[in-house]
């Protein structure tokens, strides 16, 4: 298994340069420490990029020509033949070896139970609205598709709890451990107290706890926050949350648009998850509110299915992609469900049902769909096309090296300075009717982070459809130091775009 979070590591070229150092604390179990300790939750990243529309644009290689339709691709030893007309009408014409998002043990919330916590000088419209919000999402079509596979159920939410008090501006995550646990310890409201629900929402309030000073001495041993209890904060604007140390700090609206985490409840050691949800003035092309409904579906999902992040690391759940697929984590800056999803296009969308409707979610990864071949990001929204393409580079496991990490993944071996052939496989779940798509090779550094290349692939463009194949002349520069260096592969069918990622070994 492999230690934490690549991603955070890798900030410096990933697409969370402009983004967030963010990304999945799963890995080893073992190695995942609390929040306290420096090593976060888990964060979804404040800005996306559009990729149908930013995304680099290559120029066909010489070698890449028609002739009724056909691509031909001379890679200099030949190029493998078109597909049979058996082969190009199966559909979808592979079964990829796609990512899977690892369970590593932990449980999930069958059946999680949504907290929201409002402050004194919130805008009541928002709050409103954001309780509408909560109250649709758990019984949703769109939250079933997005979790079921993954045995969450339906969620339901709380009345809010509305604190009479306002935070300091700035907090770190510790201290808002530290303040939700006097809480948990002193407000019935927050259902972890003897004889209290979680549904009840009295005047109560246990009056100003500092977020900064030590738990009070006297907290019960018998607070024990309510089974599948996700207790959501909605900062205010103008409270800025920061967030780790070294490669894992950040701020609230400049690194990252929310985080989820959890740890243990200091008097008797019991479990407490939560999501810190700050006010952002805009979340990549989303204003504020669309932004934060948007952040909130991704950590609620993420936080169902791995919920018990912090603490000793032992109950990691659905926390990070399988080892076969490690660079998908380390380009995409996570391996949860949410995050395996944030940076594709269309990722963020409303859905049609009527609760819904007026309000932005996130589709989210499903291991079911991309075995099978079919769009991996859940649910998929209305208007999409009848067909989900892609592009997936045919690699063999090998011994791969990143940043002192050891493990064996599905990669190209590639020498440095020996041009080494990638064959390139194209499938679609369903016809696109004659449709040609483009698939563009790039090397990841230059495609995120706008750096120099590790590699050059040639032709760089080609196009073609379900069931053909493509050999591209790989060239490995060796730039970065380091000894596997990741690529992406881009179909794009109109303003349908999709990627694969890959890596090659030295």
């Amino acid at each position: 298994m492999r230690l934490l979070s690549w991603s955070v590591v890798l900030c410096a070229f990933s697409l969370l340069a402009t983004a967030a150092c963010g990304g999945s604390t799963a890995g080893n179990p073992a190695t995942v420490k609390d929040a306290a300790s420096n090593d976060t939750g888990i964060i979804l990243p404040i800005k996306l990029p559009d990729a149908g529309k930013d995304a680099p644009k290559g120029t066909p290689d010489a070698s890449t020509s028609r002739d009724t339709g056909i691509v031909i691709v001379d890679s200099g030893n030949g190029g493998p033949p078109p597909p049979t007309d058996a082969q190009a009408n199966t559909f979808p014409a592979l079964q990829p070896n796609a990512p899977q998002v690892v369970n590593y043990g932990g449980t999930v919330l069958s059946a999680p139970i949504f907290v929201p916590i409002f402050f004194a000088n919130d805008d009541p419209t928002t709050t409103a609205k954001l309780e509408t919000y909560l109250n649709a999402i758990g019984p949703s079509d769109y939250w079933k598709q997005a979790v079921s596979e993954y045995g969450v159920g339906a969620g339901i939410a709380t009345a809010p709890i509305v604190m009479n008090e306002t935070m300091p501006p700035s907090l770190t995550d510790a201290q808002i451990q530290t303040w939700l646990a006097n809480r948990i310890g002193t407000d019935p409201r927050f259902g972890a107290l003897p004889g209290t629900s979680v549904f009840d929402a009295g005047p109560f309030d246990a009056g100003p706890i500092d977020a900064t000073a030590p738990l009070y001495p006297n907290l019960p041993m018998s607070a024990l926050a309510p089974t599948n209890a996700i207790y959501a904060l909605f900062f205010t604007s103008g409270v800025s949350i920061t967030l780790g140390s070294g490669f894992q700090q950040g701020a609230s609206c400049s690194s990252f648009g929310g985080y989820h985490n959890s740890f243990y409840y200091e008097p008797n050691g019991s479990n407490v998850v939560y999501a810190v949800l700050p006010r952002c003035s805009s979340f990549g092309m989303l204003n504020s509110f669309d932004g934060l409904t948007g952040a909130t579906s991704h950590e609620l999902a993420e936080a169902s299915t791995d919920p018990f992040v912090g603490g000793n690391g032992t109950q990691v759940a659905y926390g990070g992609v399988d080892d076969n697929h490690f660079m998908w984590e380390v380009v995409l800056g996570g391996g949860e469900i949410g995050d395996m999803c944030a940076q594709f296009a269309g990722a963020f969308y409303n859905p049609t049902e009527a609760a819904l409707a007026p309000f932005t979610v996130q589709r989210m990864w499903s291991n079911k769909n991309a075995s099978e071949g079919h769009d991996p990001c859940r649910p998929v929204p209305a208007g999409e096309p009848p067909y989900y393409i892609n592009a997936v580079p045919n690699l063999t496991p090998v011994p791969a090296t990143f940043y002192g990490q050891n493990l064996t993944t599905l990669a190209l071996n590639a020498p440095a300075g020996q041009p080494t052939t990638l064959e390139v496989d194209l499938f679609s779940d369903a016809t696109t009717n004659g449709q040609e798509w483009q698939v563009q090779a790039y090397d990841a550094n230059a495609f995120f982070g706008g750096g120099g290349a590790d590699l050059i692939f040639t032709p760089s463009m080609v196009n073609g459809s379900n069931a053909y194949k493509f050999d591209l002349s790989v060239s490995n520069l060796n730039n970065d130091g380091q000894t596997t260096h990741p690529f992406i592969l881009v179909s794009t069918l109109g303003n349908e775009q999709n990627w694969w990622i890959g890596a090659v070994t030295n």
